[in-house]
């Protein structure tokens, strides 16, 4: 008898939403999606708030509002966001995070990641 198998998933310098219409309706069309399908944690690029993201489309990085809908349609349990941008301090990250969480509907487990973070899978 196997053992329980749980699945953490990296996806850096991503954009799940970069096709013509955003995250597609049809999951087999959105990047990325068979890797992440239920996953127990997922670490995700999230460099943007959704504002700059409009500026940056195609620069290879998302923003946060696509990474919690790309996690939402894959069923994911645990959401990392990271690979912040390189100028924002913890303090700012912490104001973002708080201001994300605070507007979000999105029922799933995230957060962002900081340094020395550790994770117990199940």
């Amino acid at each position: 008898m196997q053992g329980n198998k749980s699945v953490f998933t990296y996806i850096p310098d991503h954009e799940p939403a970069l096709g013509r219409h955003g995250i597609a309706k049809d999951t087999k069309w959105t990047s990325g999606f068979d890797i992440a399908l239920d996953a127990d944690l997922i670490y995700h690029d999230g460099q943007y708030t959704d504002q700059e993201y409009l500026n940056r489309r195609g620069w290879g990085h998302s923003g946060f509002g696509d990474v919690l809908q790309f996690a939402a349609i894959a069923r994911v349990k645990h959401l990392l966001i990271g690979h912040h941008d390189p100028v924002r301090t913890d303090s700012q990250l912490k104001e973002m995070q708080s201001a994300l969480k605070k507007n979000s509907t999105f029922t799933f487990n995230y957060e962002f990641a900081i340094e020395g973070k550790q994770f117990e899978l199940p």
